[in-house]
């Protein structure tokens, strides 16, 4: 259970706490050892948005931009260096939605219990311990999105039926991981971590808005996007619109971007608690939507190389 001047702390799962204890006891207590974690899974993410990129069938030039997108947008060049939970929360999605995506745009049935099934674990396991149930939200969102769309042509019987079966066996480990660290939090704490860290952290920021401001329910983010996707808030809207005319296209790589992008602002969009970096877990897709469309609309006078 962490603590924080000498008082439990129950904002967030512990993974924070310990990422940033590791590096104390490798770089002494600095500023440095206590940021360097959000740093790391900054580029550790920005890896992931490379493999996506290049899984959806972008060159290595393009998918090394994906890659720089996402690290050079504001709101990942503000949240990439802070000593908060975010960066590994984002960390943890997008491993779950690289594994994710081989399910979706895989040609084959995938044997049990094959890399990909622990991708996705690992990468729930990650962002529950780093944010908590949100871990669970996005990529739930973003599946049903796509389903919704694209119903019965979305994957074969026989991809359904692998699907079906991992899910089942992924809750079961998943719960098992959460739980090993939870039921002891809890009752250590006497149920307080539940209380306080669901309770007031995640419902009644949900109910309340924060310091009292002004809440303006549904359309925040879309205005908050313009300032925080910059410097590529220029291809951010042609992107989108690329996507959503190809959903029903044979290509299903677009959709699923667009249902990850659109995840954190439809979780977060009556959310009264609002702040600019609630919709960072949905910038990968966006990167990989902006230079997606980039690739296929050439910019005059500007060349991309490695």
């Amino acid at each position: 259970v962490p603590y924080f001047n000498g008082q439990y702390r129950f904002d967030k799962p512990p993974l924070t706490y310990w990422w940033m204890s590791l590096h104390y006891r490798l770089l002494g207590v600095t500023e440095l050892a206590a940021r360097l974690h959000s740093a790391l899974a900054a580029w550790l993410t920005a890896l992931l948005t490379y493999s996506i990129a290049r899984r959806m069938g972008q060159d290595k030039n393009w998918a090394c931009l994906a890659g720089l997108v996402w690290l050079s947008s504001l709101q990942v060049l503000i949240h990439g260096r802070v000593a908060v939970a975010d960066m590994p929360l984002i960390l943890g999605i997008t491993l779950s939605m690289r594994g994710l995506i081989e399910y979706i745009l895989g040609d084959q049935p995938l044997k049990p219990p094959g890399r990909w099934f622990w991708v996705v674990v690992a990468g729930q396991c990650i962002a529950f311990y780093a944010k908590g149930p949100l871990a669970f939200f996005v990529p739930l969102v973003a599946l049903l999105l796509f389903f919704a769309v694209r119903r019965k042509e979305a994957l074969t019987p026989a991809q359904w039926k692998r699907a079906g079966a991992d899910t089942l066996h992924g809750l079961v480990l998943v719960t098992a991981a959460v739980a090993a660290w939870g039921i002891p939090a809890l009752l250590r704490t006497q149920g307080a971590y539940f209380d306080v860290g669901i309770g007031e952290h995640v419902v009644e920021r949900g109910i309340s808005s924060f310091n009292d401001r002004f809440y303006i329910p549904g359309v925040y983010y879309f205005f908050i996007i313009l300032i925080f996707f910059s410097p590529w808030v220029s291809a951010l809207f042609p992107a989108v619109r690329h996507a959503w005319q190809q959903r029903h296209s044979s290509d299903k790589s677009a959709l699923l971007l667009l249902g990850w992008a659109a995840a954190p602002f439809i979780v977060f969009a009556f959310y009264k608690t609002q702040l600019p970096h609630y919709i960072l877990p949905g910038y990968p897709a966006l990167a990989v939507l902006a230079t997606r469309w980039m690739s296929r609309h050439p910019q005059p006078g500007i060349q991309w190389s490695v």
